[in-house]
C-alpha cells in the first residue's frame, strides 16, 4: 500500500504513515467512527476525513441520498471545484 500511496497520492506522507504504523492493516469495511480490518480488529478513525468526523463512515441516510442522486444521473463534483 505504501508504494501505491507514494506513486499515486502523496509521496511525502509515506514516511509519516510508516512512522505511525499506518498502511499495514487490510481494511474490510468502515462503519460509524470505526474502521474494521480483515483480521477482526477495530480502529477508531480520528482523522476527520470528508464528512467522517461529523457523520461517520457509511451513514445510512447519507448512503440513501447518494443512491437517489446517482439514480437521477446527476453529475457529482466536489465543492472545491466551485470555490476559489
Amino acid at each position: 500500500m505504501h508504494e501505491l500511496y507514494r506513486s499515486h497520492v502523496n509521496k511525502s506522507q509515506v514516511s509519516l504513515m510508516t512512522s505511525f504504523g499506518f498502511g499495514r492493516e487490510l481494511v474490510d469495511h468502515a462503519e460509524g467512527s470505526w474502521i474494521h480490518t480483515r483480521d477482526g480488529r477495530r480502529i477508531l478513525d480520528f482523522t476527520g476525513g470528508v464528512g467522517v468526523l461529523n457523520h461517520g463512515h457509511n451513514h445510512p441516510r447519507i448512503l440513501a441520498a447518494r443512491r437517489r442522486f446517482q439514480e437521477q444521473r446527476r453529475m457529482e463534483v466536489h465543492k472545491t471545484y466551485f470555490s476559489p
